[in-house]
């Protein structure tokens, strides 16, 4: 056991203990490193001005990749290499791509621009085929106010890929790796004043750390719950880290399902789906920003319960299976039956979910997933709707699931419309009448995102757009 946490800044090595280990990344960088061009705006991972590069050899690659700095807390860096701004300079230099931000005039009050450039400098590492789109999707996690979007990706259209040095080769030495693979074999206990943090390496321990401090939060990588911290309306005193516990960042395949860890990046697990399962991949590139994603996990979003989680419905819709591991036994349970009411869901104080089986497309199985929101990038949706089908001869539905978001206290499966399709044809008369269907025992609630009459409209617009969708594809 040790009482602290390591990490390399800008190829430094650093153990940090007491306060350190509990304060946000971004403090920890401005307050105690001196690295203040990481900047502070929004607190919330919405603006990017706090954008900083993180590698963590548990990651599907040892690289780097951009993160949100105000929302991650350094007990879960344990063992990360960071990069600021500061260090993209060679020599003193500025870097290529701090070089065409100035050329480009990329950059007015330059409170934003650090962002801008290490969300740059993140997709660089990438070296792949760097156009327009990749530079625009890069940066949708960071906002500017001064300048217009216009000049800045200019600036990276004008990088010049030979010019720009690797940042892997440059810090990710044989020893720096060496010494954090070899610190994440030791787990870690810190507590102070009143608030412990425990950081295991298998998960036994957690299970059994979690059955002595059931009231612990379990943070993966705590991308929502830092709005939480920040916004002062949450101060966890019992912390249970699960990014030290290697198996939980494993994806392996079997013929019928995908089985995701608790502690797989959504961006990790997009690039594993393309071509397992299209659809859901597909949503996870409008999910949210990279910096998001880079961190965030997909047993996250189930296990923060929220009735507009993007992923929610659809894997009602296709009945993905948790596994919950406790004390004594592992359970497996439909997701269809983990959630009781807003907020609430069937796990014991003393469970953790630790993976998640995705169920493959079967053979001519349609699936959709739409998302209704005010903006295509980074935004929380008003309804999200997945659609399930299974078509036989003469186009009638032998199978159907359809869930939505956005509705009730919990994302929502809606059987009594399964009922009704179930065995009809697929055609515009069913559709009609399915549209009134849809309609019954629909009591969403009004909010600053839409009305619930409005919301009603939408779930009906919505099965149409499916039938639209699939009608055209399939030209019925």
């Amino acid at each position: 056991m040790r009482d602290f946490i390591l990490v390399y800044i800008n190829g430094e090595r650093r153990e940090l203990k007491g306060d350190d280990v509990f304060l946000s990344l971004s403090d920890f960088l401005r307050e105690r490193a001196g690295l203040s061009g990481t900047k502070v705006v929004c607190s919330e991972g919405d603006c990017g001005a706090c954008t900083v590069l993180r590698a963590s050899p548990q990651q599907s690659e040892f690289k780097f990749k951009s993160i949100n700095s105000c929302i991650t807390f350094m007990y879960l860096l344990d063992g990360c290499h960071l990069l600021t701004v500061e260090g993209l300079l060679e020599n003193d230099r500025p870097s290529e791509i701090q070089y065409q931000m100035v050329e480009n005039n990329g950059s007015q009050c330059g409170f934003c621009t650090p962002g801008f450039v290490m969300a740059l400098a993140g997709l660089f590492e990438e070296k792949k085929k760097i156009g327009e789109q990749q530079i625009k999707n890069a940066l949708t996690g960071n906002l500017c106010r001064c300048t217009g979007y216009a000049p800045i990706i200019d600036a990276g259209l004008s990088v010049r890929p030979k010019e720009v040095a690797s940042l892997v080769k440059r810090y990710l030495t044989n020893e720096c790796l060496a010494d954090l693979l070899e610190i994440r074999k030791t787990p870690v206990a810190v507590e102070l004043r009143g608030v412990t943090f425990f950081s295991p390496v298998s998960l036994k321990d957690a299970v059994d750390w979690k059955v002595k401090n059931k009231k612990a939060k379990i943070m993966g990588a705590g991308t929502d719950l830092g709005v939480l911290v920040n916004k002062n309306k949450w101060n966890p005193t019992q912390i249970l880290g699960l990014n030290q516990i290697e198996e939980l960042y494993t994806i392996s395949d079997s013929q019928k399902a995908v089985k995701v860890g608790a502690r797989v990046t959504l961006t990790d697990l997009e690039n594993s789906l393309e071509e397992k399962i299209p659809e859901l991949a597909r949503l996870l590139k409008i999910f949210a920003s990279p910096q998001i994603k880079n961190n965030a996990t997909l047993v996250g979003n189930i296990a923060n319960a929220s009735p507009i989680g993007d992923t929610l419905p659809y894997l009602l819709a296709i009945g993905a299976q948790l596994e919950i591991q406790g004390p004594t036994e592992i359970r497996i349970i439909d997701i269809n039956n983990f959630y009781t009411g807003y907020k609430k869901f069937d796990l014991a104080e003393n469970e953790i979910i630790t993976f998640i089986h995705l169920p493959k497309p079967a053979e001519k199985e349609i699936h959709k997933i739409y998302k209704v929101s005010k903006r295509k990038d980074l935004d929380i949706c008003c309804i999200n709707a997945s659609f399930v089908m299974g078509l036989g001869s003469q186009q009638k539905i032998e199978t159907i699931r359809v869930a939505f978001g956005g509705i009730a206290a919990t994302p929502i499966r809606l059987e009594n419309l399964e009922s009704f399709l179930h065995g009809k044809t697929f055609d515009s008369a069913t559709i009609d009448a399915a549209g009134v269907e849809i309609l019954k025992g629909l009591s969403p609630l009004s909010d600053v995102r839409g009305t619930a009459n409005y919301r009603k409209l939408l779930a009906k617009n919505l099965l149409r757009k499916f039938f639209a969708e699939v009608s055209s594809e399939r030209e019925l």
